[in-house]
């Protein structure tokens, strides 16, 4: 990686590889990097903010359920409607979740060691059940602290790549 980049440097880079459209530079125009600023974890910030990444919380949740429907109706937001997802249900147990995806009932395996905490394995092994066809896929990114939540890049591998190479996001 480069030196670390200004946020309006890094949307306008995402705006050049096509991901964004050319205004959404502007909207990072004021944000800038302090010397405390790790530009790994605004970059993240970024992806978020343009629709091209999801946060899971790693913090406490209220109600497990519906954070783990949240989550997946923000993945699936995403896709732009490529893939869909209903009927999210997490056993009485806790030890699965199910959902829909395209019309299809799958089951994953979860292990929860908290009612407050989602499981962060499984989400990070059934992501990639919601795979668009068009050639992205989603990628956790490296994290900026252990810490920080984990962050999902929907990306095709040569966008990953640029990414990685010129900013040090990687997966």
């Amino acid at each position: 990686m480069g030196n670390p980049s200004t946020p309006r440097e890094f949307a306008e880079r995402i705006v050049s590889l096509g991901l964004a459209a050319p205004e959404a530079a502007a909207e990072f125009a004021d944000w800038e990097l302090d010397e405390e600023d790790d530009p790994l974890r605004t970059y993240h910030e970024i992806l978020i903010e343009l629709g091209l990444a999801v946060q899971v919380p790693v913090g406490d949740t209220d109600d497990l359920e519906r954070t783990y429907a949240d989550v997946l109706s923000e993945v699936v937001g995403l896709t732009g409607g490529a893939v869909e997802v209903a009927d999210v249900r997490l056993a009485d147990d806790l030890r699965s979740i199910a959902f829909t995806i395209d019309g299809v009932r799958k089951e994953w395996h979860t292990e929860h060691h908290s009612t407050r905490h989602l499981d962060q394995l499984a989400i990070y092994e059934f992501v990639s059940l919601f795979d668009p066809p068009d050639g992205r896929r989603f990628r956790g990114l490296g994290l900026a602290d252990d810490y920080d939540d984990p962050v999902y890049l929907l990306a095709t591998e040569e966008h990953a790549r640029v990414l990685a190479d010129e900013f040090g996001v990687t997966s």
